[in-house]
């Protein structure tokens, strides 16, 4: 017999505040309150697309540790093998 896993797991929690804070860093610097700081950070770090990369590597990494070990192993799609290696 089989236990239930919850849905989400708690390391998920992580990302999805991650992704929160950086939306609202973003919708702070469109709609100009707090902007200072969102372009003081840029500044200080080298500029926005240095910002950004740190924000995508962040995300990237803390989507990688978040997710369940198990899942990491089931094949979501299968390609079909069309050349002689995969024979």
């Amino acid at each position: 017999m089989q236990t239930s896993q919850p849905v989400f797991n708690r390391r998920v929690w992580l990302v999805l505040l991650l992704v929160m804070v950086g939306a609202c860093a973003s919708l702070a610097k469109t709609l100009d309150i707090g902007a200072d700081l969102v372009l003081n950070t840029e500044l200080a770090l080298g500029g926005d697309l240095v910002l950004h990369g740190l924000v995508a590597i962040t995300l990237g990494y803390a989507t990688y540790w978040a997710t369940p070990k198990q899942y990491l192993f089931i094949p979501f799609y299968k390609f079909p093998c069309y050349t002689s290696c995969c024979a």
